[in-house]
Protein backbone atom coordinates (compact mmCIF):
# COMPACT_ATOMS: atom_id res chain seq x y z
CA UNK A 1 0.00 0.00 0.00
CA UNK A 2 1.62 3.28 -0.50
CA UNK A 3 0.93 6.17 1.64
CA UNK A 4 1.73 9.49 -0.10
CA UNK A 5 2.34 11.06 3.44
CA UNK A 6 4.76 9.12 4.20
CA UNK A 7 6.57 8.85 0.94
CA UNK A 8 6.93 12.42 1.04
CA UNK A 9 8.31 12.43 4.35
CA UNK A 10 10.97 10.44 2.69
CA UNK A 11 11.49 12.16 -0.05
CA UNK A 12 14.06 14.75 2.43
CA UNK A 13 15.54 11.95 3.85
CA UNK A 14 19.15 11.46 2.07
CA UNK A 15 19.54 7.75 3.66
CA UNK A 16 16.72 5.74 4.12
CA UNK A 17 14.57 5.09 0.78
CA UNK A 18 10.85 4.94 1.08
CA UNK A 19 10.48 2.46 -1.70
CA UNK A 20 13.01 0.30 -1.34
CA UNK A 21 12.06 0.31 1.88
CA UNK A 22 8.49 -1.02 0.40
CA UNK A 23 9.85 -3.88 -1.46
CA UNK A 24 11.87 -4.87 1.42
CA UNK A 25 14.94 -3.88 0.02
CA UNK A 26 17.09 -3.15 3.27
CA UNK A 27 19.56 -5.98 4.56
CA UNK A 28 18.20 -5.48 8.23
CA UNK A 29 14.18 -6.69 7.21
CA UNK A 30 13.16 -4.95 10.15
CA UNK A 31 13.51 -1.98 8.76
CA UNK A 32 11.67 -2.93 6.11
CA UNK A 33 8.68 -4.24 7.98
CA UNK A 34 8.63 -0.99 10.64
CA UNK A 35 8.50 1.31 7.67
CA UNK A 36 5.88 -0.64 5.69
CA UNK A 37 3.78 -0.52 8.91
CA UNK A 38 3.87 3.00 9.29
CA UNK A 39 2.40 2.99 5.40
CA UNK A 40 0.07 1.61 6.09
CA UNK A 41 -1.12 4.13 9.64
CA UNK A 42 -1.06 0.26 11.71
CA UNK A 43 -1.24 2.48 14.80
CA UNK A 44 0.90 2.52 16.87
CA UNK A 45 3.71 2.75 14.34
CA UNK A 46 7.51 3.32 14.08
CA UNK A 47 8.72 5.78 12.16
CA UNK A 48 13.02 5.90 11.47
CA UNK A 49 14.13 8.62 10.55
CA UNK A 50 17.58 10.29 9.24
CA UNK A 51 16.34 13.57 7.73
CA UNK A 52 18.62 15.12 10.45
CA UNK A 53 21.76 13.34 9.17
CA UNK A 54 21.11 10.97 12.26
CA UNK A 55 19.26 7.79 12.89
CA UNK A 56 15.82 9.29 15.14
CA UNK A 57 13.49 7.03 15.88
CA UNK A 58 9.56 8.53 15.92
CA UNK A 59 6.82 6.74 17.58
CA UNK A 60 3.36 7.33 16.50
CA UNK A 61 0.01 6.75 18.32
CA UNK A 62 -3.98 7.31 18.07
CA UNK A 63 -4.24 9.37 20.88
CA UNK A 64 -2.09 10.51 24.26
CA UNK A 65 -3.27 7.35 26.86
CA UNK A 66 -1.87 5.13 23.84
CA UNK A 67 1.38 7.03 23.48
CA UNK A 68 1.70 7.01 27.25
CA UNK A 69 1.39 3.43 27.35
CA UNK A 70 3.73 3.25 24.08
CA UNK A 71 6.39 5.67 25.77
CA UNK A 72 6.59 2.96 29.41
CA UNK A 73 6.83 -0.17 27.01
CA UNK A 74 9.61 1.18 24.84
CA UNK A 75 11.38 2.78 27.95
CA UNK A 76 11.49 -0.74 29.63
CA UNK A 77 12.04 -2.54 26.66
CA UNK A 78 15.04 -1.26 25.11
CA UNK A 79 16.84 0.29 28.40
CA UNK A 80 19.44 2.58 28.69
CA UNK A 81 22.42 0.70 26.60
CA UNK A 82 21.40 1.35 23.06
CA UNK A 83 19.48 4.26 23.34
CA UNK A 84 18.52 7.15 24.90
CA UNK A 85 16.81 6.32 28.10
CA UNK A 86 15.13 9.57 28.03
CA UNK A 87 12.10 9.49 25.38
CA UNK A 88 11.07 13.03 24.48
CA UNK A 89 7.43 14.14 23.99
CA UNK A 90 7.19 16.09 20.65
CA UNK A 91 3.58 18.39 20.53
CA UNK A 92 4.69 20.94 18.32
CA UNK A 93 7.68 21.38 16.53
CA UNK A 94 9.55 23.89 13.35
CA UNK A 95 10.73 21.20 11.69
CA UNK A 96 8.65 20.22 8.88
CA UNK A 97 9.32 16.44 9.03
CA UNK A 98 7.83 16.16 12.26
CA UNK A 99 4.91 18.75 11.70
CA UNK A 100 4.05 16.05 8.99
CA UNK A 101 4.41 13.57 12.00
CA UNK A 102 2.19 15.38 14.00
CA UNK A 103 -0.82 15.39 11.74
CA UNK A 104 -1.21 11.75 11.89
CA UNK A 105 -0.41 11.36 15.61
CA UNK A 106 -2.06 14.70 17.17
CA UNK A 107 -1.90 14.13 20.56
CA UNK A 108 2.33 14.32 20.34
CA UNK A 109 5.02 11.67 19.24
CA UNK A 110 8.10 10.51 20.64
CA UNK A 111 11.47 10.86 19.33
CA UNK A 112 14.96 8.53 21.29
CA UNK A 113 17.90 8.04 18.76
CA UNK A 114 21.01 5.96 19.21
CA UNK A 115 23.15 6.26 22.25
CA UNK A 116 27.10 6.88 20.87
CA UNK A 117 29.56 3.82 20.58
CA UNK A 118 32.84 3.29 22.53
CA UNK A 119 35.82 4.45 21.08
CA UNK A 120 37.67 1.80 19.00
CA UNK A 121 39.21 1.98 15.50
CA UNK A 122 37.26 2.38 12.53
CA UNK A 123 36.02 -1.50 11.79
CA UNK A 124 35.83 -2.08 15.32
CA UNK A 125 33.10 1.26 15.69
CA UNK A 126 31.32 0.23 12.28
CA UNK A 127 30.87 -3.24 13.36
CA UNK A 128 29.66 -1.77 16.76
CA UNK A 129 27.22 0.40 15.21
CA UNK A 130 25.73 -2.33 12.68
CA UNK A 131 25.63 -4.81 15.61
CA UNK A 132 23.22 -2.27 17.52
CA UNK A 133 21.30 -1.15 14.78
CA UNK A 134 20.06 -5.36 14.87
CA UNK A 135 19.08 -4.94 18.05
CA UNK A 136 17.28 -2.23 18.18
CA UNK A 137 15.38 -2.78 14.93
CA UNK A 138 14.94 -6.30 16.12
CA UNK A 139 13.71 -5.01 19.33
CA UNK A 140 11.22 -2.33 18.10
CA UNK A 141 9.33 -4.70 15.58
CA UNK A 142 9.25 -7.17 18.48
CA UNK A 143 7.45 -4.89 20.72
CA UNK A 144 5.57 -3.41 17.82
CA UNK A 145 4.52 -7.12 17.13
CA UNK A 146 3.32 -7.84 20.91
CA UNK A 147 1.67 -4.72 21.31
CA UNK A 148 -0.74 -5.50 18.33
CA UNK A 149 -1.36 -8.89 19.56
CA UNK A 150 -2.10 -7.92 23.65
CA UNK A 151 -5.25 -8.45 25.18
CA UNK A 152 -7.09 -5.47 26.27
CA UNK A 153 -5.96 -3.25 28.94
CA UNK A 154 -2.65 -5.11 29.26
CA UNK A 155 1.00 -3.85 28.13
CA UNK A 156 3.50 -5.60 26.86
CA UNK A 157 6.02 -5.35 29.68
CA UNK A 158 4.16 -6.48 32.94
CA UNK A 159 5.55 -4.26 35.50
CA UNK A 160 5.83 -5.32 38.96
CA UNK A 161 2.85 -4.21 41.19
CA UNK A 162 4.64 -1.93 43.41
CA UNK A 163 6.38 -0.44 40.81
CA UNK A 164 2.55 0.29 39.70
CA UNK A 165 1.96 1.58 42.69
CA UNK A 166 3.96 3.64 43.10
CA UNK A 167 3.37 5.69 40.14
CA UNK A 168 -0.50 5.39 41.05
CA UNK A 169 0.54 7.11 44.35
CA UNK A 170 2.40 9.81 43.18
CA UNK A 171 0.29 10.74 40.44
CA UNK A 172 -3.18 10.71 43.33
CA UNK A 173 -0.33 13.21 45.51
CA UNK A 174 -0.47 15.38 42.35
CA UNK A 175 -3.87 15.80 42.68
CA UNK A 176 -3.38 14.16 38.71
CA UNK A 177 -6.41 11.86 38.80
CA UNK A 178 -6.43 11.36 34.85
CA UNK A 179 -3.16 10.27 34.80
CA UNK A 180 -3.91 7.95 38.11
CA UNK A 181 -6.93 6.10 36.26
CA UNK A 182 -4.32 5.06 33.39
CA UNK A 183 -2.20 3.29 36.06
CA UNK A 184 -5.25 2.07 37.54
CA UNK A 185 -6.37 0.45 34.62
CA UNK A 186 -2.55 -1.30 34.28
CA UNK A 187 -2.95 -2.50 37.94
CA UNK A 188 -6.36 -4.37 36.50
CA UNK A 189 -4.54 -5.22 33.49
CA UNK A 190 -2.00 -6.89 36.29
CA UNK A 191 -4.42 -9.08 37.68
CA UNK A 192 -2.12 -8.88 41.12
CA UNK A 193 -4.47 -6.94 43.13
CA UNK A 194 -8.21 -8.39 44.81
CA UNK A 195 -11.36 -6.84 43.63
CA UNK A 196 -11.45 -5.11 46.92
CA UNK A 197 -8.00 -3.41 46.86
CA UNK A 198 -8.59 -2.31 43.69
CA UNK A 199 -11.81 -0.50 44.85
CA UNK A 200 -10.31 1.09 46.95
CA UNK A 201 -7.48 2.31 44.85
CA UNK A 202 -10.27 3.57 42.62
CA UNK A 203 -11.79 5.63 45.00
CA UNK A 204 -8.28 7.53 46.03
CA UNK A 205 -8.10 8.08 41.96
CA UNK A 206 -11.20 9.59 42.06
CA UNK A 207 -10.79 11.59 44.95
CA UNK A 208 -7.08 13.09 43.18
CA UNK A 209 -10.14 14.31 40.34
CA UNK A 210 -12.35 15.68 43.00
CA UNK A 211 -15.49 13.90 41.80
CA UNK A 212 -16.65 13.90 45.25
CA UNK A 213 -20.00 13.58 43.80
CA UNK A 214 -19.51 9.97 41.79
CA UNK A 215 -17.64 8.51 44.96
CA UNK A 216 -20.38 9.00 47.35
CA UNK A 217 -22.55 7.31 44.70
CA UNK A 218 -20.21 4.64 43.46
CA UNK A 219 -22.80 1.48 43.08
CA UNK A 220 -20.18 -0.99 45.23
CA UNK A 221 -20.10 1.60 47.99
CA UNK A 222 -22.83 -0.38 50.12
CA UNK A 223 -20.81 -3.40 49.96
CA UNK A 224 -17.73 -1.99 50.88
CA UNK A 225 -19.46 -0.20 53.81
CA UNK A 226 -20.99 -3.51 55.18
CA UNK A 227 -17.40 -4.71 56.08
CA UNK A 228 -14.71 -3.25 58.28
CA UNK A 229 -13.35 -0.13 55.96
CA UNK A 230 -9.88 0.87 56.08
CA UNK A 231 -9.06 4.27 57.87
CA UNK A 232 -7.52 5.84 54.97
CA UNK A 233 -11.05 4.81 52.83
CA UNK A 234 -13.13 6.13 55.88
CA UNK A 235 -11.54 9.50 55.73
CA UNK A 236 -11.48 9.45 52.20
CA UNK A 237 -15.08 8.82 52.37
CA UNK A 238 -15.77 11.47 55.28
CA UNK A 239 -13.72 13.93 53.32
CA UNK A 240 -16.02 13.65 50.11
CA UNK A 241 -19.08 14.53 52.05
CA UNK A 242 -17.34 17.55 53.22
CA UNK A 243 -16.33 18.58 50.25
CA UNK A 244 -20.07 17.78 48.54
CA UNK A 245 -21.92 19.89 51.23
CA UNK A 246 -20.86 19.33 55.03
CA UNK A 247 -17.85 21.68 54.93
CA UNK A 248 -19.62 24.83 53.79
CA UNK A 249 -22.70 24.14 56.31
CA UNK A 250 -19.69 23.97 58.77
CA UNK A 251 -18.42 27.42 57.58
CA UNK A 252 -21.74 28.83 57.63
CA UNK A 253 -22.13 27.92 61.12
CA UNK A 254 -24.61 25.48 60.62
CA UNK A 255 -27.85 27.13 58.50
CA UNK A 256 -30.86 25.13 59.74
CA UNK A 257 -32.20 25.13 56.12
CA UNK A 258 -29.53 22.70 55.44
CA UNK A 259 -29.70 20.01 57.92
CA UNK A 260 -32.23 17.38 55.72
CA UNK A 261 -30.28 17.56 52.86
CA UNK A 262 -26.93 16.85 55.09
CA UNK A 263 -29.36 13.96 56.75
CA UNK A 264 -30.26 12.38 54.10
CA UNK A 265 -26.52 12.81 52.62
CA UNK A 266 -24.74 11.39 55.80
CA UNK A 267 -27.50 8.07 55.64
CA UNK A 268 -26.29 7.07 52.63
CA UNK A 269 -22.76 6.29 54.79
CA UNK A 270 -24.35 5.12 57.75
CA UNK A 271 -22.17 2.08 58.66
CA UNK A 272 -19.16 4.88 58.82
CA UNK A 273 -21.07 6.12 62.06
CA UNK A 274 -22.16 3.54 63.90
CA UNK A 275 -18.88 2.56 65.04
CA UNK A 276 -16.14 5.55 66.62
CA UNK A 277 -13.16 5.68 64.36
CA UNK A 278 -9.72 5.13 65.68
CA UNK A 279 -8.30 8.19 64.01
CA UNK A 280 -5.46 9.92 65.85
CA UNK A 281 -6.65 12.27 68.35
CA UNK A 282 -4.47 15.01 66.78
CA UNK A 283 -4.97 18.84 65.47
CA UNK A 284 -4.09 17.36 61.69
CA UNK A 285 -7.17 15.59 61.63
CA UNK A 286 -9.31 17.83 63.17
CA UNK A 287 -11.62 18.59 60.00
CA UNK A 288 -11.56 14.68 59.44
CA UNK A 289 -13.27 14.52 63.41
CA UNK A 290 -15.38 17.27 62.62
CA UNK A 291 -17.32 15.75 59.71
CA UNK A 292 -17.52 12.38 61.32
CA UNK A 293 -19.36 14.07 64.51
CA UNK A 294 -21.69 16.71 62.55
CA UNK A 295 -22.68 12.99 60.59
CA UNK A 296 -22.90 10.97 63.95
CA UNK A 297 -25.27 13.81 65.45
CA UNK A 298 -27.29 14.06 62.50
CA UNK A 299 -28.22 10.21 62.77
CA UNK A 300 -28.14 10.11 66.66
CA UNK A 301 -25.50 7.85 67.10
CA UNK A 302 -24.75 7.89 71.07
CA UNK A 303 -21.88 9.75 72.72
CA UNK A 304 -20.45 11.68 69.33
CA UNK A 305 -20.20 14.48 71.50
CA UNK A 306 -17.24 12.66 73.63
CA UNK A 307 -15.34 11.30 70.85
CA UNK A 308 -12.09 13.24 70.91
CA UNK A 309 -10.86 16.03 72.83
CA UNK A 310 -9.90 17.65 69.67
CA UNK A 311 -13.28 19.40 69.46
CA UNK A 312 -14.04 22.87 71.36
CA UNK A 313 -17.59 22.62 74.02
CA UNK A 314 -18.99 25.75 72.20
CA UNK A 315 -18.66 24.50 68.55
CA UNK A 316 -19.79 20.82 70.31
CA UNK A 317 -22.95 22.74 71.08
CA UNK A 318 -23.42 24.51 67.97
CA UNK A 319 -23.56 20.73 66.26
CA UNK A 320 -26.02 19.89 68.68
CA UNK A 321 -28.07 22.70 68.51
CA UNK A 322 -28.56 22.50 64.56
CA UNK A 323 -28.67 18.56 64.48
CA UNK A 324 -31.40 18.29 67.04
CA UNK A 325 -33.52 21.10 65.17
CA UNK A 326 -36.91 20.58 64.12
CA UNK A 327 -36.78 18.85 60.30
CA UNK A 328 -39.15 19.97 57.51
CA UNK A 329 -39.47 16.15 56.13
CA UNK A 330 -42.99 14.72 56.16
CA UNK A 331 -43.48 12.52 59.57
CA UNK A 332 -43.36 8.94 57.26
CA UNK A 333 -40.17 9.82 55.82
CA UNK A 334 -38.58 10.44 59.21
CA UNK A 335 -40.18 7.29 60.02
CA UNK A 336 -38.35 5.45 57.80
CA UNK A 337 -35.19 7.24 58.19
CA UNK A 338 -35.05 6.09 61.60
CA UNK A 339 -35.77 2.70 61.45
CA UNK A 340 -32.56 2.31 59.28
CA UNK A 341 -30.80 4.08 61.63
CA UNK A 342 -31.58 2.15 64.60
CA UNK A 343 -31.05 -1.42 62.38
CA UNK A 344 -27.75 -3.33 63.39
CA UNK A 345 -25.13 -3.37 60.96
CA UNK A 346 -25.57 -6.40 58.75
CA UNK A 347 -23.21 -9.10 59.53
CA UNK A 348 -22.59 -11.84 57.34
CA UNK A 349 -19.95 -13.87 58.62
CA UNK A 350 -20.88 -17.35 60.29
CA UNK A 351 -18.55 -19.84 61.74
CA UNK A 352 -18.37 -21.75 58.58
CA UNK A 353 -16.93 -18.36 56.79
CA UNK A 354 -14.44 -17.49 59.60
CA UNK A 355 -12.89 -20.89 59.45
CA UNK A 356 -12.50 -20.63 55.47
CA UNK A 357 -11.04 -17.00 56.13
CA UNK A 358 -8.65 -17.95 58.63
CA UNK A 359 -7.70 -20.99 56.84
CA UNK A 360 -7.03 -18.77 53.90
CA UNK A 361 -4.88 -16.06 56.11
CA UNK A 362 -2.35 -18.81 56.73
CA UNK A 363 -1.12 -18.65 53.16
CA UNK A 364 -2.36 -15.10 52.01
CA UNK A 365 0.10 -11.97 51.32
CA UNK A 366 -0.42 -8.67 53.32
CA UNK A 367 -2.70 -7.34 51.05
CA UNK A 368 -4.84 -9.99 50.84
CA UNK A 369 -4.15 -11.07 54.71
CA UNK A 370 -5.27 -7.37 55.57
CA UNK A 371 -8.72 -7.72 53.57
CA UNK A 372 -9.45 -11.11 55.60
CA UNK A 373 -8.74 -9.41 58.92
CA UNK A 374 -11.47 -6.48 57.84
CA UNK A 375 -13.57 -9.18 57.31
CA UNK A 376 -13.34 -11.03 60.36
CA UNK A 377 -13.15 -7.72 62.42
CA UNK A 378 -16.96 -7.62 61.77
CA UNK A 379 -18.15 -10.72 62.72
CA UNK A 380 -21.03 -10.80 65.02
CA UNK A 381 -20.67 -11.56 68.53
CA UNK A 382 -21.87 -15.21 68.19
CA UNK A 383 -19.60 -15.95 65.73
CA UNK A 384 -16.63 -14.57 67.59
CA UNK A 385 -17.73 -16.79 70.82
CA UNK A 386 -17.72 -20.03 68.61
CA UNK A 387 -14.67 -19.07 67.20
CA UNK A 388 -13.37 -18.34 71.08
CA UNK A 389 -14.75 -22.50 71.87
CA UNK A 390 -12.03 -23.57 68.95
CA UNK A 391 -8.35 -23.05 70.75
CA UNK A 392 -6.70 -23.77 67.16
CA UNK A 393 -9.05 -21.67 65.56
CA UNK A 394 -9.13 -18.47 68.06
CA UNK A 395 -4.86 -18.73 68.38
CA UNK A 396 -4.81 -18.09 64.93
CA UNK A 397 -7.32 -15.10 64.82
CA UNK A 398 -5.14 -13.87 67.51
CA UNK A 399 -2.20 -13.88 65.79
CA UNK A 400 -3.65 -12.53 62.89
CA UNK A 401 -5.41 -9.87 64.42
CA UNK A 402 -1.96 -9.17 66.03
CA UNK A 403 -0.11 -8.72 62.82
CA UNK A 404 -2.74 -6.36 60.99
CA UNK A 405 -2.63 -4.24 64.72
CA UNK A 406 0.47 -4.82 66.51
CA UNK A 407 -0.22 -1.43 69.07
CA UNK A 408 3.60 -0.80 69.17
CA UNK A 409 4.31 -1.32 65.31
CA UNK A 410 5.64 1.83 63.02
CA UNK A 411 8.15 3.14 61.02
CA UNK A 412 11.11 1.92 63.27
CA UNK A 413 10.18 -1.33 64.11
CA UNK A 414 9.41 -1.45 59.79
CA UNK A 415 12.31 -0.57 59.27
CA UNK A 416 14.30 -2.58 61.53
CA UNK A 417 12.62 -5.50 59.74
CA UNK A 418 13.44 -4.47 56.18
CA UNK A 419 17.02 -4.21 57.31
CA UNK A 420 17.20 -8.00 58.42
CA UNK A 421 15.42 -9.05 55.38
CA UNK A 422 17.40 -11.53 52.74
CA UNK A 423 14.38 -12.98 50.74
CA UNK A 424 12.59 -11.35 47.86
CA UNK A 425 9.63 -12.14 48.94
CA UNK A 426 9.83 -11.08 52.64
CA UNK A 427 10.87 -7.54 50.97
CA UNK A 428 7.52 -7.82 48.76
CA UNK A 429 5.64 -8.77 52.70
CA UNK A 430 7.41 -5.31 53.90
CA UNK A 431 6.20 -3.15 50.83
CA UNK A 432 2.58 -4.45 50.80
CA UNK A 433 2.77 -3.98 55.01
CA UNK A 434 3.94 -0.57 54.29
CA UNK A 435 0.93 0.33 51.77
CA UNK A 436 -1.31 -1.38 53.71
CA UNK A 437 -1.11 -0.33 57.30
CA UNK A 438 1.34 3.08 56.94
CA UNK A 439 -2.33 5.30 58.21
CA UNK A 440 -2.01 3.48 61.33
CA UNK A 441 1.58 3.99 62.27
CA UNK A 442 2.07 7.36 64.99
CA UNK A 443 4.70 9.85 64.35
CA UNK A 444 6.06 8.07 67.98
CA UNK A 445 7.03 5.44 65.89
CA UNK A 446 9.30 7.71 63.29
CA UNK A 447 12.44 8.76 63.68
CA UNK A 448 13.96 10.99 61.17
CA UNK A 449 17.71 9.37 62.39
CA UNK A 450 16.96 6.28 61.90
CA UNK A 451 15.59 7.37 58.01
CA UNK A 452 18.79 9.28 57.51
CA UNK A 453 21.22 6.82 58.43
CA UNK A 454 19.74 3.87 56.48
CA UNK A 455 19.16 6.61 53.41
CA UNK A 456 23.08 7.04 53.23
CA UNK A 457 24.68 3.86 54.20
CA UNK A 458 22.13 1.31 51.93
CA UNK A 459 23.52 -0.19 49.14
CA UNK A 460 20.83 -3.21 49.24
CA UNK A 461 19.36 -3.67 45.30
CA UNK A 462 16.04 -4.87 47.17
CA UNK A 463 15.93 -2.75 50.19
CA UNK A 464 16.45 0.50 48.04
CA UNK A 465 13.34 -0.88 45.48
CA UNK A 466 11.05 -0.95 48.25
CA UNK A 467 12.06 2.29 49.37
CA UNK A 468 11.30 3.89 46.65
CA UNK A 469 7.98 2.30 45.67
CA UNK A 470 7.06 3.22 49.64
CA UNK A 471 7.76 6.90 49.20
CA UNK A 472 4.96 8.51 47.60
CA UNK A 473 3.02 6.38 50.85
CA UNK A 474 5.53 7.97 53.12
CA UNK A 475 5.39 11.48 51.65
CA UNK A 476 1.50 11.25 52.29
CA UNK A 477 1.81 9.90 56.02
CA UNK A 478 4.26 13.17 56.46
CA UNK A 479 1.68 15.62 55.51
CA UNK A 480 -1.74 13.50 57.21
CA UNK A 481 0.13 13.81 60.73
CA UNK A 482 1.77 17.18 59.71
CA UNK A 483 5.42 15.75 60.58
CA UNK A 484 8.18 18.03 60.11
CA UNK A 485 11.57 16.61 58.72
CA UNK A 486 15.24 18.78 57.75
CA UNK A 487 16.00 19.75 54.44
CA UNK A 488 18.89 17.07 54.95
CA UNK A 489 16.98 14.46 54.74
CA UNK A 490 16.09 15.38 51.02
CA UNK A 491 18.98 15.17 48.87
CA UNK A 492 19.62 11.39 50.12
CA UNK A 493 16.13 10.79 48.74
CA UNK A 494 16.60 12.18 45.63
CA UNK A 495 19.61 10.00 45.00
CA UNK A 496 18.10 7.09 45.85
CA UNK A 497 15.75 7.93 42.69
CA UNK A 498 18.34 9.05 40.84
CA UNK A 499 20.14 5.68 40.28
CA UNK A 500 17.00 3.50 39.40
CA UNK A 501 17.83 1.92 36.25
CA UNK A 502 14.57 2.03 34.48
CA UNK A 503 12.54 5.41 35.12
CA UNK A 504 8.89 6.68 34.37
CA UNK A 505 7.82 10.01 34.61
CA UNK A 506 6.13 9.82 37.66
CA UNK A 507 10.11 9.93 39.28
CA UNK A 508 10.33 13.09 37.59
CA UNK A 509 7.12 13.91 39.36
CA UNK A 510 8.25 12.63 42.56
CA UNK A 511 11.45 14.26 42.06
CA UNK A 512 10.18 17.56 42.07
CA UNK A 513 7.96 17.38 44.64
CA UNK A 514 10.77 16.37 47.43
CA UNK A 515 12.67 19.16 45.61
CA UNK A 516 10.25 21.74 46.69
CA UNK A 517 10.46 20.49 50.18
CA UNK A 518 14.01 20.36 50.05
CA UNK A 519 13.96 23.85 49.20
CA UNK A 520 11.44 25.50 51.70
CA UNK A 521 13.69 24.17 54.41
CA UNK A 522 17.16 25.45 55.70
CA UNK A 523 20.02 23.42 53.87
CA UNK A 524 23.86 23.77 53.19
CA UNK A 525 25.60 24.27 50.11
CA UNK A 526 26.89 20.72 49.79
CA UNK A 527 23.08 19.63 50.09
CA UNK A 528 21.70 22.01 47.66
CA UNK A 529 24.68 21.02 44.76
CA UNK A 530 23.63 17.05 45.89
CA UNK A 531 19.85 17.90 45.22
CA UNK A 532 20.39 19.65 42.03
CA UNK A 533 22.73 17.03 40.94
CA UNK A 534 20.09 13.96 41.75
CA UNK A 535 17.68 16.53 40.08
CA UNK A 536 19.55 16.59 36.71
CA UNK A 537 19.77 12.88 36.86
CA UNK A 538 16.14 12.44 36.96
Amino acid sequence: MCADWLKNYYAKDKYLDYDKAMVGGYGIPQMNTLIQQAAALRMPCIVPSTRKRKTVFYALAENAKSLEELRRILTAALGSADTTPDIKSIFQSDDDGEQLLLEKSPDGILAFDFLPVPYGSPQQVKEWQIARMKRVYAMLQLVMDLYRQRPILHSLVSRQTGRILRDFYTACHARDGKIAEQYLEELRGNQALSSLNLLFLELQGMAASARWGEILNHPRLEVLLRGRVPERIQRLLLRSSGHLMLNAIRDAHFPLDRRDDARRLVLGLLPLYKHKPRFAHQASFRPDWQLWTMGAALLGIDEWQTATPLLETDWIQQVEGWATGASSLPASVEAEEQVLIQAPVIMLINLENATDLLLEALLADAERESEIYAQLAAMPEATRQALEKIPKLWETWQALKNRCEPQDYGWSRWLEDLQQATESERFESLRQQATVHYMDWTPSTFSETQWQALLEQQSNAQLSKVLRDVLPTFLNWLEEYDVQVSASLWPDWLMLLAVEDIRSEEDVRLGGMILDKFLSGTFTREEYASAIESVAML
